[in-house]
C-alpha cells in the first residue's frame, strides 16, 4: 500500500506522483529505486473514483496480475533451466564426447537460464505496458472536497 498524488487522468489509466519512503533508503530491490525522491507511476482506478489532478490516493498492486508476473519470473526460468539440463545430458555425447553428461546437462541448463534473462526482461516490460501493475484503491484527500468545504 502506497499513496501517491494523481498528476494526468488519461482514458482508464491515472498517472501518479509517488514520494520514496524512507525505507527505499534500506532497500535493494531494482525495480523501482530511481535515484531521486519522486517516482512516476501509472495505476488503473477500477473503483470509478472521481479523480483530480492533486488528489492523494492509496494505490496497491493490480487484481490479476500476480499469477502472470509469476509465471513470468520464477516458473519460466525454472522450466528452462530443467529443459536445458534435460537436453545438454541426451545431447551430451554430441556436444563434449567424454565428459559426464550430468556436468554437460548442468551448463547447458545454466547457459539456457543465462540465454532467457533478456527473453523475460522483455517480456516483463510487455507486461508493464499492456497491463498496469497498480490500481487506486482509496481517496485519501480530494482536492475537490477541500475546495468545497472552505467555500461559505
Amino acid at each position: 500500500m502506497v499513496t501517491a498524488v494523481v498528476n494526468d487522468l488519461e482514458d482508464s489509466t491515472v498517472k501518479l506522483t509517488c514520494k520514496e519512503s524512507t525505507s527505499c533508503d534500506n532497500c535493494t530491490g531494482p525495480g523501482c529505486k530511481t535515484g531521486d525522491k519522486e517516482v512516476q507511476l501509472t495505476a488503473t482506478n477500477p473503483y470509478q473514483f472521481q479523480l483530480n489532478p492533486g488528489d492523494l490516493v492509496e494505490v496497491e498492486p493490480a487484481t490479476g496480475i500476480f499469477w502472470p508476473l509469476t509465471g513470468l519470473l520464477f516458473v519460466s526460468p525454472l522450466l528452462l533451466f530443467i529443459l536445458g539440463t534435460a537436453g545438454g545430458a541426451f545431447l551430451a555425447p554430441l556436444i563434449a564426447p567424454g565428459l559426464a553428461a550430468e556436468l554437460v546437462g548442468f551448463l547447458t541448463g545454466i547457459a539456457v537460464l543465462l540465454l532467457s534473462v533478456p527473453v523475460i526482461r522483455l517480456g516483463l516490460k510487455r507486461v508493464n505496458q499492456s497491463l498496469p501493475l497498480l490500481s487506486v484503491t482509496r481517496v485519501i484527500n480530494s482536492v475537490e472536497a477541500d475546495s468545497n468545504q472552505t467555500q461559505p
